[in-house]
């Protein structure tokens, strides 16, 4: 899912602008006993190559659905480090 959440979020970006490896990284994971919810992630994406910006992005998965949902999407600026 985060292969393909990542194609779209490419799309329409020009070839310039992407870094020469995008990825992604899943700074976050919960898994919860009881409630609608099962797992929580969060996930941060980093394409842009001039521009110290990532997308956040938070999943759910939901028991009653048997399916992961995106409920939170936002650009986030961030302080390069070394290993970024």
């Amino acid at each position: 899912m985060l292969e393909r959440d990542f194609v779209v979020i490419l799309e329409g970006i020009d070839a310039d602008a992407v870094l020469d490896e995008p990825y992604f990284e899943i700074v976050e994971f919960n898994s919860f006993d009881e409630g609608m919810f099962r797992h929580l992630a969060q996930v941060h994406f980093y394409f842009l190559s001039d521009i110290n910006v990532r997308i956040v992005r938070r999943y759910r998965y939901n028991r009653r659905h048997f399916r992961w949902e995106l409920f939170h999407n936002v650009y986030e600026r961030f302080e390069q480090t070394e290993t970024e």
